[in-house]
């Protein structure tokens, strides 16, 4: 089963671009954070210079892994504290930064610290390749997805994340023009399992919505992940040949090829992010 998925894999794998940005966009309890860990991980065991951007409210990602992590973007914009202190590293050595703000805090913002924080986060990033964001729903909150290098729909075999996925993809295109979206199937029996699923979803947009959607991989469905979550480890640490291991390995080794060259966005995110809420939260101002 694996070796379907290497062999496919191996098509989307050229070498590494610099500071490229990928939203991944699940439905909530779907499991996209615990993906973006095995990812991230993934992508360190390979050398990469990779960090993670949740921009949930409670900081969920460094949350699954320590009682004890930094605070959210929005607490410390409020105390006008360091950008260092959205950050948490995990234990295998990746950074966690977390971006959720509320309009009203930014409306509050000194000009001089929102300065100050975007030059943090751009020397926090200097050296990043790759940015992976645990986006939020983007019914809610479509400012940092709609800005990503680049969209990545999660799917699973629950009939919720296709209408979950739909919906994004609907917004993001009519509001956003955003066009291409990459599709990574999770929980997945098997590789026919998981293509079946992207053929569902692939036929709906591409009939209603006009957009262009590319399969990019699958993450089978594995109990020992549960496992893992419960030890606040990765797959990869504490099951190396796990089936989600493997897959994970895989997938790792095959996302920088998913861009296409030259550099991406990842240090201008934090600046267009807190310019992009602000004028969104104005639009549905009375």
């Amino acid at each position: 089963m694996m070796e379907d998925q290497a062999a496919s894999l191996r098509r989307l794998t050229p070498g590494a671009q610099m500071g490229w940005s990928f939203a991944f966009l699940g439905v909530p309890g779907g499991g996209t954070t615990t993906l973006l860990a095995e990812l991230a991980a993934g992508l360190a065991a390979s050398q990469r210079r990779v960090v993670l951007l949740d921009a949930h409210g409670g900081n969920p990602l460094a949350r699954r892994f320590s009682d004890e992590c930094g605070m959210m973007l929005d607490t410390v914009m409020a105390r006008q504290g360091s950008l260092h202190d959205a950050v948490t590293v995990l234990p295998y050595g990746v950074p966690v930064m977390n971006l959720f703000v509320r309009p009203l805090t930014l409306e509050t913002l000194p000009e001089a610290v929102e300065s100050r924080l975007i030059s943090e986060y751009e020397a926090l990033m200097r050296d990043v390749e790759i940015a992976l964001i645990d986006a939020p729903d983007v019914a809610t909150d479509p400012a940092l997805p709609a800005l990503a290098d680049h969209l990545v729909l999660v799917i699973t075999p629950d009939p919720r994340t296709l209408t979950h996925a739909y919906a994004a993809v609907k917004r993001l295109a009519l509001e956003f023009a955003r066009r291409r979206f990459d599709v990574l199937v999770s929980r997945a029996y098997d590789i026919n399992d998981a293509q079946a699923i992207f053929q569902r979803l692939s036929g709906v947009t591409s009939e209603f919505l006009g957009v262009s959607l590319r399969w990019v991989g699958f993450m089978p469905e594995d109990p020992i992940v549960r496992r893992t979550a419960l030890l606040r480890t990765t797959t990869l640490q504490a099951f190396p040949n796990s089936e989600c291991a493997t897959a994970c390995r895989q997938l790792a080794a095959a996302l920088p090829g998913w861009s296409s060259g030259g550099h991406g966005n990842a240090s201008q995110l934090f600046e267009r992010y807190l310019a992009a809420t602000r004028h969104l939260a104005e639009e549905v101002l009375p």
